[in-house]
């Protein structure tokens, strides 16, 4: 069966993010393992190089581009003889435009949760009208949705998708990953001999960093801040660190995103990892945190309370010394993060490669079947 995926966001691994980016390459690797032919479409974005293909599925490239701020990117894949095409993310993006151009496909649609804080005057204003004509009403009509959480969904019925078309399809942690990360490696090679407190993710005003680093500033125990990652945010955050005199408890081991090894390795080394975001659409380094046994603690916000495996591991925004105290607390008592961990491992079980590719297969097959 021809399948195309369609996503805004196909980088190649030595350009990878964390977290969502990762989902367009599961789904297509998926299809691919149940025998279908599957093309990506993609735009090129300038700086990038186009490379032919990813692990044998071939990727088409859409140089043309058009924006209006930052949330249109314009390009129109020719979806002509597919039998499936599923968009991966992009949900107010121009390039949506082509399912005008389907013919006889059938469509999914993994919007990923996009009700996130705007800031912006011209994405408040312009985005109700875009949702009013054009992204729910092109919800409405595809075949299935697929949600990563019950509260993507809850948000899908609410803004009027029809509850029999979603299906929760989240993202996926590949099963050779679990449990493979070396703690004694990660401490090693950076030299921390104590506690660890973990971040990793995008330096970017969503990931809510700053309230992290104002949590800790507040805890006596013995502990190193690992900062993960890299963005426009990162001398925002030194900044802060500086005046909140915590120099020397602070480490920046760069983005990871070259090694997954260097990745799991860290999220292994972890005593606690914390994600403040102000909005995730699932959170999946949360998941790839809690398959190496780490206690999490979250911000009550966007999937992450569907995806933690215990209420005590969520805390209010702003609320900073929630934050410090439930951190030193799993720093602190050896029995209560060992059952966060245990819980952790149970819930990240879950979201296996072997388990949701089961699941999307299946969903897959129903609708090329009616």
């Amino acid at each position: 069966m021809k399948c195309a995926i369609v996503t805004p966001r196909f980088t190649q691994p030595s350009q990878k993010q964390i977290g969502a980016v990762d989902y367009s390459h599961h789904r297509a690797k998926q299809l691919k393992e149940a025998g279908h032919d599957v093309t990506v479409h993609t735009p090129l974005f300038i700086g990038e190089q186009a490379v032919g293909n990813w692990e044998g599925i071939p990727i088409k490239y859409y140089p043309f581009k058009v924006s209006i701020g930052e949330f249109a990117k314009g390009w129109l894949p020719n979806l002509n003889g597919y039998v499936l095409v599923h968009y991966c993310g992009g949900f107010r993006n121009v390039h949506t435009l082509s399912y005008l151009f389907k013919g006889k496909a059938k469509v999914l649609f993994s919007p990923f949760y996009p009700d996130k804080p705007r800031t912006n005057l011209m994405h408040k204003l312009m985005i109700p009208v875009i949702d009013t004509f054009w992204s729910f009403p092109m919800l409405f009509r595809c075949d299935a949705v697929c949600a990563e959480t019950r509260i993507e969904m809850n948000w899908l019925e609410q803004h009027g998708v029809n509850e029999e078309k979603i299906h929760i399809i989240p993202n996926c942690i590949p099963d050779e990953y679990y449990g493979c990360g070396d703690s004694q490696r990660f401490r090693d090679k950076w030299n921390i001999k104590n506690k660890i407190v973990g971040f990793l993710g995008g330096h970017e005003h969503i990931k809510n960093v700053n309230e992290l680093i104002t949590a800790v500033s507040h805890i006596k125990e013995d502990f190193t801040l690992v900062l993960g990652g890299e963005g426009s945010m990162t001398q925002n955050y030194l900044d802060l660190i500086l005046s909140l005199g915590i120099k020397q408890e602070v480490i920046y081991p760069g983005a990871m995103y070259d090694s997954p090894q260097d990745k799991f390795d860290f999220l292994k080394a972890c005593d606690v990892f914390v994600l403040s975001s102000l909005k995730e659409g699932l959170g999946t380094v949360v998941l790839e945190a809690m398959s190496q046994g780490t206690p999490v603690i979250c911000a009550n916000a966007g999937g992450l309370p569907d995806v933690v495996p215990d209420s005590y591991c969520l805390y209010n925004l702003v609320d900073t010394f929630t934050l410090a105290k439930k951190i030193t607390e799993v720093l602190s008592d050896t029995k209560l993060a060992k059952r966060l961990d245990d819980l952790g491992r149970q819930k990240a079980e879950q979201y296996r490669y072997s388990i949701v590719s089961k699941k999307y297969i299946e969903l897959v097959n129903s609708l090329v079947t009616v």
